[in-house]
This record gives structure tokens, sequence and C-alpha cells, in this order.
């Protein structure tokens, strides 16, 4: 059988090729910069009947027989295809009170009618698709158009499959098709199985994490990488799901950063234009391993700003060591424990730094607060002035905080203490150090958040045990420390788990120099560079009848989404409400998505999950009116609780005080 040389098939093909090009440049311009540039290790050969296959060192890739690899492949895979399924998003500790009770009655009500529902999903529609290796393009197509899916995931390791796949894929027809549908094609290239997954987590938060349950993974060809992905997708998809948020919390939190902000005399924080403090941090946290440092913190308190975060600053001042910042995050539990350390320690030259959103009673102990912006929460929108308030990587503990503002203030030197992120011991006691606020008498804490049974590697070694919320908190530390590195030093010195990024060094090798002249002029200049929040500012962003008006015009927007569908059938629906539920927006528009769409989500979430597993498929369009009638109910609500929370806060907290200051 003859052949046709590469470089004729080249030309009959250019057109088609030309046409990829310029889909690339305008839906995938980084790629298409990167094809252009790209030089050819293989060749594309195709044969007088049109079969394309690629060439590696004389050796062909489908063996000639491109289409019947193809096929061959996918009837191999709908005999046992893979499917990523939600066995965490749909726990009970992850609803709020009404996601809860919009399942409970959903359920309630189909069951009453005789509805069935199968351990799995009974079809075949998802509004994922993850697919490693392009290859030459042959299986896309038909696992796109069966399984019907929005949202269209690419790995491949290898550029040169791209590069010969547009002279026989037509990727203009793909581009446009998922364009029709307001759908995505993320394409992710390279070998880091890491860096790659972290890709494929942030793509299916960013588009609809409502619908993970169910994604089918496909692999067209074998790879370690591909194996590797999948194995740390699967671990860490509670990623995907982490912090969806709850509108009772964010109301709590609105409440607590308007009762701060209102005044119009708080100091706020505003992220240093230069690096002000090159003076080495320690970064506290209250692990177990903090206790067999603080001989070393002790001896060298003088020789470094030491931030203290959460229950660590009772472990430091029952030893004697007065921290220069007690760093908080949380809305709740932080009276608490700060009551029990001020009753019986000195904590005047300890300046606070918290949360907007932190709890009001607790900051009465503190002579000097300084607020920061969480980016993530409710406040950020409404009240923000710059994104330089926000400390950048601040969530979701009080060490990922403490970390962020070493950072930004410019420290070359920062070291970890106590910052475990779980435990070494697997005695279920051995939880945080000794001295920590855990063990103190009449201590009250939620004990589901120090259940540590999720195995990782240890910081000097061997196997520590972490739970899922310290789980997600080193992730977020190690990506924090990654981005900035350039000319920085982190050092874990806890004996927890390990933080990638960050060296593992022990207390009794660290040396540092003293500080000319001492620490606390240099702490006191950077806190007097903090501006007050002004009441003219505040106003400006907060008016109570302005307030409900977005409340009431967000929930009639979701509810005409709700409402647009004959039936649920095609997942569109669930694009069409990511479009109003999923930013970036306009900054009033962005507060009202922050305060509703945990509730929302969870809601989503639930009705997705159980419409699939509907076994008599008669009854889909009875279940899907429940579900509307139930997701109105829920609007109801939530708009009811909403407007009478917020809708007179300003009124209801009277006239205020003059005050001068540095203006925000």
């Amino acid at each position: 059988m003859s052949k046709k040389s590469s470089s004729s098939t080249a030309q009959e093909a250019k057109p088609l090729r030309d046409r990829n090009l310029e889909a690339f440049e305008r839906y995938q311009p980084d790629i298409h910069g990167r094809l252009l540039d790209h030089v050819p290790i293989s060749r594309l050969e195709v044969d007088e009947d049109g079969v394309a296959d690629t060439v590696f060192n004389d050796q062909y890739f489908y063996n000639k027989k491109t289409e019947q690899y193809v096929a061959d492949q996918l009837k191999a895979f709908w005999q046992n295809p893979q499917r990523y399924f939600n066995t965490t998003g749909l726990s009970p500790e992850q609803f709020d009170d009404y996601a809860g009770k919009f399942l409970h009655n959903l359920l309630l009500r189909s069951t009453e009618l005789g509805m069935e529902f199968a351990p799995g999903p009974v079809t075949e529609e998802t509004y994922f698709l993850l697919i490693f290796g392009v290859g030459l393009g042959g299986h896309i197509d038909p696992l796109v158009e069966r399984v019907n899916c929005h949202v269209l995931i690419l790995v491949e390791p290898n550029l040169e499959f791209i590069y010969h796949s547009l002279e026989v894929y037509d990727w203009t027809a793909l581009f446009e098709r998922f364009e029709e549908r307001n759908g995505r094609v993320k394409i992710l290239i390279g070998g880091n199985p890491d860096g790659l997954a972290r890709k494929i987590r942030l793509t299916v938060r960013s588009s609809n994490p409502c619908s993970l349950d169910g994604m089918y993974v496909f692999s067209h060809y074998n790879n370690a990488v591909f194996e590797k992905i999948s194995q740390l997708v699967m671990r860490d998809r509670a990623l995907i799901l982490e912090g969806l948020g709850s509108m009772d919390d964010e109301i709590m939190m609105i409440k607590n950063a308007h009762a701060s902000l209102y005044p119009g005399t708080a100091q706020v924080y505003l992220r240093p234009s230069a690096s002000p403090v090159g003076l080495p941090v320690f970064v506290v946290g209250s692990g177990p391993s903090l206790d067999r440092d603080i001989p070393f913190l002790k001896k060298n308190a003088d020789k470094a700003i030491i931030l203290s975060c959460g229950s660590a600053m009772r472990v430091l001042l029952v030893n004697g060591i007065v921290p220069d910042f007690q760093i908080e995050v949380e809305n709740i539990a932080v009276y608490q424990q700060i009551e029990q350390v001020a009753e019986a320690h000195d904590i005047s030259d300890v300046t606070l730094l918290c949360s907007v959103t932190c709890e009001r009673d607790a900051l009465e102990f503190f002579d000097n607060v300084v607020f920061f912006m969480r980016g993530s929460l409710s406040p950020y929108p409404i009240w923000h002035l710059t994104e330089e308030q926000t400390l950048k990587n601040c969530n979701p503990t009080v060490s990922n905080a403490g970390l962020s503002f070493a950072q930004e203030i410019g420290s070359r030197e920062i070291y970890l203490f106590g910052v475990d992120m779980g435990s070494m011991d697997t005695d279920p006691e051995v939880h945080h150090s000794k001295d920590a606020y855990y063990y103190a008498e009449g201590a009250v804490f939620d004990e589901q958040f120090i259940v540590y049974t999720i195995p990782v590697p240890g910081n000097f070694g061997g196997t520590c045990h972490t739970s899922n919320g310290f789980f997600i908190a080193c992730n977020h530390l190690s990506r924090a420390i990654k981005e900035v590195a350039f000319g920085r030093q982190y050092f874990n010195c806890s004996n927890g788990a390990e933080i990638e990024g960050a060296r593992a060094k022990s207390s009794r090798s660290i040396k540092l120099e003293a500080i000319d002249g001492g620490k606390r002029q240099i702490i006191e200049d950077l806190i007097g560079g903090f501006p007050v929040y002004s009441a003219e500012t505040f106003d400006g962003f907060w008016q109570d009848e302005v307030m409900v008006e977005r409340i009431e015009k967000f929930i009639d927007l979701v509810r005409e989404k709700v409402d647009a569908p004959k039936d649920f059938s095609d997942k569109k629906y669930l694009t069409d409400l990511m479009s109003i539920l999923q930013g970036p927006f306009e900054r009033e528009h962005a507060a009202m998505v922050i305060l509703f769409r945990g509730s929302i989500f969870m809601s989503l979430m639930t009705f997705d999950y159980y419409r699939e597993r509907l076994t008599d498929r008669d009854q889909v369009r009875e279940f899907e009116e429940i579900a509307r009638e139930e997701l109105h109910n829920l609007l109801d609500e939530l708009l009811e609780v909403a407007v009478r929370e917020t809708g007179s806060l300003s009124a209801d907290a009277g006239p205020r005080e003059q005050t001068a200051g540095k203006p925000a």
C-alpha cells in the first residue's frame, strides 16, 4: 500500500490546520503561541485511506490502526467507565441549616411518592469530562457527545500530539460547540502531577463545584503521570468543595465587620508598598511539637518578630514569652481563649492583628487592634478600598494568616514553630501543645476538628496524621510559600506534617544575630503606618436600605434562573446558574454571591446528586418540580433571614463619636 509524503499531506490539510490555529489563537491563546514556536521531533503520516498516525523514532503510535485503536478503546471504556463520585460533599457537617432543610424536604416528598435512588448515577450525562491524553483527537468527539458534558478538561504532557492533531482533528468545531452552550474547554500541558492536579481542581471549582459527582475520567494512553494525577485529584477532592460558605456565617461576619468599622476609629492593615521589615519572623502555632522548642523561643525572643497564631498565645505566655502580634481569623470561639489568657497574663504589649470579621467581644482585651480583610468573605467586596487591605494568603487557619503577614512585611527568614498541621503521635489525646487552651480546665471546643486520621509525610521523616481541615491548610501554606519564594527562606521547625517549600530545620541548628537597637521601634513604626478606616469611607459603601435592595435583587435573579428551564434534562441550567454565582463580578454583586452561595451551592449539589440516581426515569420530571418548589422555599427563607439580620445594622448602631486619625 503506497503512502503519501508528509509534505503533500500537509499541503492538503493546510486549510484545516490554518482554521485550527486561528481557533487556538481565539480560544487558547497561550497554547497558540507555543504551537507556533514548536519544532516537532516526530512526524505525522497519513495513508491513502486518510488514516493518520504519529511516528516517533520510526514507531507508529497507533500501529497504523488509529480508528480501530480508538474504537476498541472506547468500547472497553464503556464496559467499565471510570468516574469520580462525591463521597465528601454530602456529609452532614458540610451542610448549613438551609441546605439541610432543602435536602430533607426534597427526599421526604420524593420518597413519599415512592421514588427510589440507586447508590450511583443511573445516567451517563455528566457536567465534567476529564480526558488524559489528546493523541490525534479521534476519541474526543465520541466521548463529548455521549456524556453531553459542559466542561471538558484535556491533559496532554506532550505538545507534539496537539501539534500534529491540528492537521487531522477539527478543534474549531470543538471550541465552537462549547462556546454555543457557554461551556468550557480547558487544555493542560505539562508533566508535573501536583501542578496539573491543582489546575484540575481549580477548573472544577471555578466552573461548577455542584457537579463534581459523576465526572468521567478517560485515559487515551498509558502514562505514569496520568495515574498520579488521578490519585491526587481523588485524594484532594475535598479541596474542590472547600470554603463554599454558609449564609449564617456570612451574616455573622457582616455584623462583626459592621460593628468594627462603623465607628470610624478602626485601624486597618495596608500592605506595605516596600518591604519595611527585614527581620526574622517566628510564626508560632500550638501543635504538639511546640513544647520542645519553647527553650529556643524564650532564648531568642528578642531576635525575631513573634507571631502567635490563635491558641499559641497561651502556650507562649505561660512559658514567659510575650508575642509581638496575636493573629486571629475566626468569627467565633475566640473570646473564650483570649479571656482565659488575659485574666492570667499581661497582654498590653501584644497587638491583635485580626480579620475584620473577628468575634467582637475578643477585641476588648487588647490595647492595639489592627484589622485586615479576608478576600474570600462577604465583608471584603462590601467595604474594601483596595486589595492591599487583605492578607493575600490568610486562609483558612491562623497559621496561614501568620505566614502571609510575615511575607508581606518583608521578612527574609520565616521560621515555623508548632505549625504541625496534625500530630506525629498516634495517641489521639496528643493534638496540641500541653499548655494550649484545649487542655485547660473548662475548655470548650469542637472535638471533630482534632481528629487526625489522614496520613501525610512527616517534616523530619515518618508519618504525620492530620485532619481534613489541616490537610487543606497545609496545601495552602505550600502554595503561599511557592508564590513568594524569591529572596526568602522558609524553615519548618515543627515536628509535624511536611510543608512543601519550607526546609525542615531543627531549632538546635538556628543561629540568630541580635537586632541593632531592638525590635520594638521597628514594630511601632510598622503599626503606625496602618491607616484609620473613616466614617465617611464606611458610609460610602454601606447604607441599610441599599443593602436590602441588593439582597432582593440578587434573590430575584436566582429565581429567574431556577424558573427558566422547562426541565433539567440538560445540565446547561447549572451553567446558567453559575453565570451569576461564580465570579469575577463587580463588588455589589460579589458580596451577594458570597453571602448566599454556600446555601445555594449545597442545595444544587444535592439536587443534581439525587436526580442522577433516581431509578425510575419516568419520575424525573416530577422529581424536578419538587426540587424547583423547594429551591423557591429555600430562596424565600434566605431572603427573609438576610433582610431581618442585616437590613437595619446602621440604624441600630446609633450615632458615632467624632475621632481624629489618618484616614484610610
